[in-house]
């Protein structure tokens, strides 16, 4: 082993536990583990994408829903140690368990790694309040979020002119999928990834509808203002709220003897309609 602690020996090679592919160097491999776990596979019995580092204990345990399996830390050597995971019976593969030093990535969406005095904490962020939470109670603290709207309000933003959930576009800006397919939202035909479309949506529709109220309120409002008759102040004629500021210009200019022409058949033209 060199300085840089590196494998430089071919007969002593590991393999991926995911692909299979076999690495000399720990560097590589350490750094092909961390790309090839976020690939992801479908699961046959949910039909879902997974992540591969996780497609095992989702397989496993009737298609739960994790974002990821919390690394071992070896506190004795100060390395983590990725557990090898057995793999659904669907995906044959050869494993090879091996330590490698995982870097602590603070600024992941999915979860975020405090460091207290027993070591280090591992919670998991909710897409819905962005609040956090524990690992085995992120699925009950996500079904609380969705039966209760209102905790999600103030992290959206109004749909006017296009506009779409802001959490899903931090997503998808910050952490872009390469082999993603985008589809557009029905509601602002934005492109969404196929990961945050259904919460997309599911904020698109919300905004959707408050819209849908505010203009039918101010539809009736409207109509109400303009089937109500307004007496003009120069004549003391009902017209209707549309035509009154036309009708009082016209009051105002003529004085009330020249409001209408007297013809000498008993009836009155009036000059004025409006």
């Amino acid at each position: 082993m060199s300085d840089n602690g590196q494998v430089n020996d071919a007969g002593r090679s590991v393999s991926c536990m995911f692909c299979n592919e076999k690495s000399v160097s720990t560097e590589e491999m350490r750094i092909h583990l961390l790309a090839c776990g976020n690939k992801t596979d479908r699961c046959p019995n949910c039909k879902k994408f997974i992540r591969r580092a996780v497609f095992a204990y989702h397989y496993e345990n009737g298609c739960a829903n994790l974002d990821e399996i919390d690394n071992v830390r070896d506190r004795a050597a100060g390395t983590y140690v990725v557990p090898s995971a057995q793999q659904a019976t669907s995906r044959e593969v050869n494993i090879t368990r091996m330590d490698v030093e995982l870097p602590i990535q603070p600024n992941r969406e999915s979860n975020t790694n405090q460091r207290s005095n027993s070591g280090i904490k591992t919670t998991m962020l909710c897409e819905f309040c962005d609040g956090e939470c524990e690992p085995a109670q992120i699925e009950v603290h996500r079904k609380f979020c969705l039966q209760n709207p209102n905790r999600t309000v103030n992290r959206t933003t109004t749909l006017t002119g296009g506009s779409s959930n802001q959490h899903s576009d931090r997503l998808q800006r910050e952490h872009p999928s390469s082999d993603a397919a985008l589809i557009p939202c029905e509601y602002c035909q934005k492109p969404i990834e196929w990961r945050l479309f259904e919460d997309h949506t599911k904020y698109c529709d919300v905004r959707a509808q408050e819209q849908r109220q505010q203009q039918s309120r101010f539809v009736h409002v409207q109509q109400a203002d303009n089937n109500r008759a307004i007496q003009c102040k120069h004549c003391n004629q009902e017209r209707g709220a549309p035509s009154i500021e036309f009708h009082e210009r016209v009051c105002q200019k003529y004085d009330s003897n020249t409001y209408s022409t007297v013809y000498t058949s008993a009836y009155t033209l009036s000059m004025f309609p409006y």
